[in-house]
């Protein structure tokens, strides 16, 4: 089988082509690397021309992998997509690898093994898995840990790709080995595996690894209420419309607008919901243009207000464009809005100025805000 093999995830990236046999083995045709910060513009005709090269066509692939994350969300979505639309148009299965994954798969040696990954801002990505020699890595669980606060067994190795976070663990008396950086080749071994045994997903399935908080349940305010941050899909877009149709203060769309929020050909955006109980309360979408995020609309409902939501929609927004690379946020606000506006003065924004009559149903004035971004979060 043809197997072509994507990773977007990080500051660079590549293609892999690759020969995979029923016997398991996956051997590399060529692995093209892939220049970070152009990836959306890279991606397509490099696929094209290393099958070109070849003497193939797309045609030919009879699967796809796809390293789905941690990394940067732009560069995930830019890969993610294109895999998706190779499979839709042939019909091939994706195999979907996490980068922990490969990692816990070059350890040098099989049993517990703890694979991690610098997320920035004095935290790491963890990734805990059972290696055997004969088969993949066996998720245990992944999650996004302050460095401070990481703990390991005896028994279990620690690996990383990273040599400064090895260094800094080092430094804590925890034994790390350093591992190669895993390339889209390594991906695609992996990817082959999960074809063979039937461990492969539908394209609207295949999904960014981000590994952050908005993955997880959070317990707020209200004693007993538990919700769950997580990205949005299409499929949640009559829920957000209910939403804001209820909302006085929110910016009002069509429905037009907002069915175009997940158009692949759309301005690239940032759409999280909250869920209690499986039902939709709250939803925030940002739109990012070169490297400014604009946050369009944060909706709460009002049962669910004064729960910390709207101040956790903004902290995982800024957690996500630093990762991004974002230099800016900016965001427009109702001028009567003085709770919305408080909050985003406690959260770091300042007020940058107004616009005019720029709200309507009812019309009234927009005072906007920005907040600047430290450099020293910026990532690829």
């Amino acid at each position: 089988m043809l197997l072509l093999s994507v990773d977007t995830s990080g500051k660079h990236g590549g293609i892999a082509l690759s020969r995979c046999h029923e016997s398991g083995s996956c051997q590399s045709i060529e692995v093209v690397p892939l220049l970070g910060g152009t990836f959306s513009a890279q991606l397509v005709p490099q696929i094209r021309s290393l099958l070109s090269k070849h003497g193939l066509s797309k045609q030919d692939i009879g699967g796809l992998a796809a390293a789905t994350g941690p990394g940067s969300f732009t560069g995930l979505r830019v890969g993610l997509a294109a895999i998706k639309a190779l499979a839709e148009v042939l019909g091939k299965p994706i195999a979907a690898v996490s980068l922990l994954e490969a990692v816990a798969a070059a350890a040098p040696a099989s049993g517990q093994v703890v694979a991690v990954m610098d997320a920035g801002r004095g935290e790491m990505f963890e990734g805990r898995y059972q290696v055997l020699s004969d088969s993949n890595p066996r998720l245990i669980g992944e999650e996004l840990v302050r460095i401070d606060n990481f703990s390991h067994a005896d028994e279990q190795r620690v690996v990383s790709p990273d040599e400064s976070l090895a260094d800094l663990l080092r430094g804590k008396g925890i034994a790390v080995d350093v591992v190669e950086w895993p390339r889209s080749d390594a991906v695609a071994r992996l990817g082959w595996r999960k074809i063979q045994a039937g461990d492969t997903i539908l394209p609207e399935q295949l999904e960014a690894n981000y590994i952050r908080r908005s993955d997880a349940e959070i317990s707020l305010k209200s004693e007993g209420i538990v919700l769950k941050m997580r990205a949005a899909t299409p499929a949640d877009i009559p829920a957000i419309v209910a939403l804001e149709r209820q909302s006085d203060a929110a910016a009002h769309w069509s429905d037009q607008n907002y069915a175009s929020i997940f158009a692949a050909d759309g301005p690239r955006r940032v759409v999280l919901v909250t869920e209690n109980e499986g039902a939709a309360v709250a939803f925030v979408v940002a739109r990012i243009v070169g490297r400014e995020w604009d946050i369009e609309n944060i909706v709460v409902a009002a049962k669910m207000r004064r729960q910390g939501i709207a101040s956790e929609f903004i902290r995982r927004i800024v957690e996500q464009a630093e990762a991004d690379g974002a230099l800016k946020i900016v965001l427009e606000v109702r001028e009567s809005n003085f709770e919305a506006r408080a909050l985003y003065q406690k959260a770091g924004f300042v007020e940058s100025g107004s616009r005019s009559r720029y709200y309507r149903d009812p019309e009234e004035n927009a005072i906007c805000y920005g907040f600047e971004l430290r450099p020293a979060a910026k990532k690829g």
